[in-house]
């Protein structure tokens, strides 16, 4: 009997196919880092030059409600600070429940404004009213509402 011994050929990459494989790999791996990286990190708003966050310590305002048992509610909102207030963030609160909704109105610093509120949720136990600054993107020249969720009124309804 002849015993054969089978030869098995492997043959390699070429260096210059893994060359490219490899850069290939680099790149996607860069992608990915500079995605997850630049949702980390926030736009930086300023308002007259400054850390938006400061503004927001300026922000002082009054809220008087109408009569809460008849809908809509009249609201009058007076701004008592140096900041121009550019909408709110209402949250209305229900129960465990609660919903975040807009209210577009514009309030120049020392004016006073009256408006209807209309609630996205049926007759709301309480809604906090959070003030909207508007800021410049720090190396942009455009503008972007800002929230200031540390100065806020709380009204029991």
């Amino acid at each position: 009997m002849y015993n054969k011994k089978m030869v098995i050929q492997k043959r390699a990459l070429s260096p210059v196919i893994a060359t490219v494989l490899l850069v290939m790999l680099v790149v996607v791996i860069a992608i990915i880092v500079f995605l997850a990286a630049k949702s980390l990190i926030r736009e930086q708003l300023e308002k007259f030059e400054k850390p938006i966050e400061e503004a927001c310590e300026q922000v002082k305002f009054d809220i008087e409600l109408g009569d809460t048992s008849e809908f809509p509610i009249t609201c009058k909102i007076a701004n008592r600070g140096n900041i121009a207030i550019n909408s709110f963030d209402l949250k209305e609160i229900k129960g465990p429940n609660s919903e975040i909704n807009s209210l577009e109105i514009f309030v120049n610093s020392g004016k006073v404004v009256t408006k209807n509120l209309v609630f996205q949720t049926t007759e709301p136990e309480e809604i906090i009213f959070y003030p909207r600054v508007l800021g410049t993107v720090r190396g942009e020249k455009t503008n972007k509402a800002y929230t200031c969720l540390d100065n806020y009124i709380a009204k029991k309804l």
